[in-house]
């Protein structure tokens, strides 16, 4: 049940990743939702949402970063292969990309026109770090038609926020970004990796006040995983740390004191109970080389996204499963990745 909606420049969001209402991509998005529910939808074609790494470049160092052992290499993918990788997803139905890399700013000229050559069928958003984003470029990315901006602040604090990142103006770079954002018209969320030392209801609850100050309309909590960086180390949270999130993410989107609130966005509420619905059934990530991963934190390189053959890739992925939890969501099952 959708409890709060979001409004920016005309336009109605109910998730960040999902397209925005009226838009053309949102009524695909919905005519495609109707048709998986009723008549069930084979491989690829049931893909909404396209995460797509542009780039391996990033100027912080950050503590959790899952592209870690591809940073800053050379790049792989020409502009014309990401433009070629949209089109072909657009022809199978995704109505949301979400364009990241490493950070997506460091190649802005052709980020410009990724977004360019497929905003008319579909929503863009960019994750970013929000590495000097001054209005002009934000006015640039919504003019090429960008939706919104996924700023990713993993701090209240700005010295620990800064240390997290491993830059010290990172915390100056976001909320500058954010408000420029805001000017340039883009819907704006903020993305926090909830670690065991964040994850208590104090912390969750002063970087709610922080983001209600600076008028955000999403907050996305994202559990920290043994992957990247953080490859092999013990980060994953612990029951206790589980149940203060899920009660931080039930009260503020649904209790009425908290009403004036980010939504906050916890995909990891549903999947602890139903499984994962990305992993190729809903979404999918193309990395930074080009290949099909079941999300950011599950690699497995099953096809390369301009193959011939890469309509099979979904299946493999849903073979596979998932880093975490078990792919179990039934074919008629939608969660809070659509939802």
């Amino acid at each position: 049940m959708i409890h709060k909606i979001i409004k920016v420049d005309g336009k109605y969001f109910w998730n960040m990743n999902a397209p925005a209402w009226p838009s053309p991509a949102f009524d695909r998005f919905f005519e495609f939702t109707i048709q998986q529910l009723r008549d069930g939808i084979k491989s690829d074609d049931r893909v909404r949402f396209v995460m797509l790494l542009i780039t391996k470049k990033c100027p912080l160092n950050c503590e959790h970063c899952f592209e870690w052992n591809e940073l800053n290499k050379k790049e792989t993918l020409s502009l014309e292969q990401l433009v070629r990788i949209v089109e072909k997803y657009q022809s199978l139905g995704a109505s949301h990309f979400l364009l990241g890399g490493g950070e997506p700013l460091v190649r802005f000229n052709d980020l410009l026109e990724v977004v360019k050559s497929g905003h008319k069928l579909s929503d863009f958003w960019i994750s970013t770090s929000a590495y000097h984003l001054s209005y002009e470029k934000a006015t640039k990315l919504k003019e090429a038609g960008l939706r919104g901006v996924s700023i990713s602040l993993d701090h209240h604090l700005e010295e620990l926020h800064n240390a997290f990142r491993g830059h010290s103006q990172s915390y100056e770079n976001v909320i500058e970004g954010i408000k420029n954002a805001q000017q340039a018209g883009l819907a704006v969320a903020l993305s926090v990796c909830t670690t065991r030392t964040f994850a208590t209801r104090e912390n969750l609850l002063k970087y709610a006040e922080l983001a209600k100050r600076m008028n955000v309309g999403f907050i996305q909590l994202l559990e920290p995983r043994a992957v990247g960086r953080y490859a092999g180390k013990d980060v994953q949270l612990l029951p206790q740390h589980y149940q203060v999130l899920d009660e931080f993410y039930l009260q503020l989107n649904h209790q009425k004191k908290y009403q004036d609130f980010p939504l906050i966005l916890h995909t990891s509420y549903n999947q602890r109970r139903f499984g994962c619905d990305a992993a190729g059934q809903n979404s999918i990530t193309i990395d930074t080389d080009g290949y099909i991963n079941a999300c950011p934190f599950c690699r497995s390189k099953t096809r390369h996204a301009l193959d011939d053959n890469a309509s099979s890739a979904s299946d493999l992925i849903q073979q596979e499963g998932c880093y975490k939890f078990e792919n179990r969501m039934k074919e008629n099952t939608i969660s809070e990745q659509v939802f």
